[in-house]
Order: structure tokens, then C-alpha cells, then sequence
């Protein structure tokens, strides 16, 4: 299935700031998926993040939880403009009362192509549709 993702974030780098964005999932099967977000970062030079992850996901079905690690890459621009490659992980919480709204936490490592690595660290929502 499908969702949109609406999530609050913070970026932890040399400025650390808060921030938040949006987002795309799709899950091919039970297990494997993609997710494409934007984020928009308070830094002082508004720090915008790209990114597209594969999603490998093991959901426990008796307790509507997924864990899920993410693989992926992306661009980011504020001031400067770079590429990145990221890995991390999550837990995706399903609410059944709730139309299988779900509830996310997430944290990605950057590694950026000739600058300093960060870490994003995503809260947010997951929209069915």
C-alpha cells in the first residue's frame, strides 16, 4: 500500500535545528517498499533535504508494529548544494481503530559528498490511502 507521510524533524550537524516535511511511501509487497520525503530544515541558511530510501520492513503483525531499516540516498542544498547516501532505521506504529493511520520515528546517517555528515531524526504520521 500506499501513504503520505507528514512528519516534525531535527537535523544534527554543526547548527542543529528543528524542522519538518513531507513524504511518499510505497510498499511493493509485505517487506520491501520505497519512501521519497522533502524536509525543510531552520538552520541559518534553511537547510532543504531530498532524499529516496529502500524500506525493508519486518512487521509484527500480533502487534501492529513494523521495524524497518532504511537504505537510500539524496541531495541537500543550503548555500550548498551536495549528494548524499544515507542508512537507519525505524518502528512504524499501525492504528486499526484509526483506519491504519500510522505513527513513525525514524533517524537516518548522511554521509555527504565532500562536506560534514549529519544525522535527520524524523516524527511524524503515515496516511493510508
Amino acid at each position: 500500500g500506499s501513504s503520505i507521510d507528514v512528519f516534525a524533524a531535527a537535523i544534527l550537524n554543526s547548527e542543529d535545528a528543528m524542522g519538518g516535511g513531507v513524504g511518499f511511501t510505497h510498499f511493493f509487497n509485505r517487506n520491501v517498499g520505497i519512501d521519497l520525503n522533502y524536509s525543510l530544515y531552520a538552520t541559518g541558511s534553511e537547510h532543504h533535504e531530498f532524499d529516496g530510501n529502500l524500506v525493508l520492513r519486518a512487521p509484527i503483525d500480533s502487534l501492529c508494529i513494523a521495524p524497518y531499516a532504511l537504505l537510500g540516498g539524496g541531495y541537500a542544498t543550503n548555500g550548498d548544494s551536495r549528494g548524499n547516501y544515507s542508512a537507519g532505521g525505524g518502528i512504524d506504529i499501525r492504528l486499526q481503530s484509526a483506519s491504519c493511520l500510522g505513527i513513525f520515528a525514524e533517524g537516518l546517517y548522511h554521509w555527504a559528498a565532500g562536506g560534514a555528515d549529519y544525522t535527520t531524526v524524523r516524527l511524524g504520521v503515515r496516511i493510508p490511502f
